[in-house]
């Protein structure tokens, strides 16, 4: 599970930025998005390509121009998106409310910054899952008999091969997976998995730390997040696929061939200072948030599709 930061409303600051505040299963911007702060709204990142790992003869005679080299070029440019919303809370709770221990203020301004962060799971979710942003070679569907939820299937040997696919593009071994709920539900009771982790299948389940062990990665995050549509529809964010990435996105003076980025605006997600307004009876919470979730090396990820039934 990943850690929840939560921030709102102060009656004595005016308002507060918060990290994160979502759900722990929500896995965007730790794992195959991480946080990039940026100072504008729009600019040109510095993205990598296979020439950065190209073999170089470094020998030089006697009288020689030094050769050089050069890492990272100029790649796409980004553009954060504003999202933008006001949280309304009745004069009436918030009266009644007004006992130590409760603040319906604070976590009206919560609950915005969390519908917010679910629309930026969901964008993630969208590209991180889409096949154009991975090379050709660089994403399989599995066929009906190979799912992770029949027992010939093989997840092990499939996230191996996975893993091994992006080492020989990057030169780096990928150290994150990312999981849809219902194909971590289909993993964690594949009797071949629990046979590899524990030594027989037995009752247990698999956890996702066992799968990091298993399979030789820091992460094994699931996309447990849902969202319900217009019609009442409920329907998992991250869908039936699997992911491997490299997702270490370093520093400025040393960056990494991320597969994705996170960006975020510095200073935000703001909660403005709340107004009453007096037509509804109600305080509103304004809260401003500046962001994308951008795929930016199609090398450095494997998209695994139709995992499961």
């Amino acid at each position: 599970m990943l850690d929840v930061s939560v921030g709102g409303y102060d009656d004595q600051l005016g308002w507060v930025g918060s990290e994160n505040s979502r759900p722990s299963c929500w896995v965007s911007n730790e794992v195959l998005f991480p946080r990039v702060n940026v100072g504008s709204r729009g600019g040109q990142r510095i993205e990598f390509s296979r020439d950065d790992f190209r073999l170089v003869d470094s020998r030089r005679v006697p009288g020689a121009r030094v050769k050089r080299v050069q890492f990272g070029h100029a790649g796409e440019k980004y553009a954060l998106r504003q999202s933008a919303l006001e949280g309304v809370l009745p004069f009436e709770p918030r009266r009644e409310a007004m006992v130590p221990g409760i603040d319906l203020g604070m976590r009206t301004a919560d609950s915005v910054q969390r519908v917010i962060s679910l629309e930026r799971e969901y964008a993630a979710a969208a590209a991180a899952t889409s096949a154009a942003s991975y090379d050709a070679s660089h994403r399989k569907a599995l066929g009906a008999a190979a799912r992770w939820d029949k027992v010939a299937g093989n997840p092990t040997g499939d996230v191996a091969d996975a893993i091994e696919v992006v080492r020989q593009a990057i030169g780096q071994a990928p150290r994150t997976v990312v999981l849809g709920a219902k194909v971590f539900a289909a993993v964690r009771k594949h009797a071949a998995t629990l046979e590899q982790i524990y030594g027989d299948a037995g009752q247990r389940l698999g956890r996702a730390e066992d799968l990091a062990k298993l399979w030789d990665v820091d992460t094994v995050a699931v996309g447990r997040a849902v969202y319900t549509d217009e019609v009442g529809v409920t329907s998992d964010v991250w869908g039936k696929v699997a992911i491997v990435a490299f997702t270490e996105v370093g520093t400025v003076e040393a960056p990494e061939p991320s597969f994705g980025h996170g960006d975020r605006l510095n200073g935000l997600p703001v909660v403005a200072m709340p107004y009453y307004e007096q037509q509804c009876l109600s305080w509103i919470y304004p809260v401003v948030e500046e962001w994308s979730c951008e795929v930016v090396g199609e090398d450095t990820g494997y998209l695994l599709t139709t995992v499961v039934d």
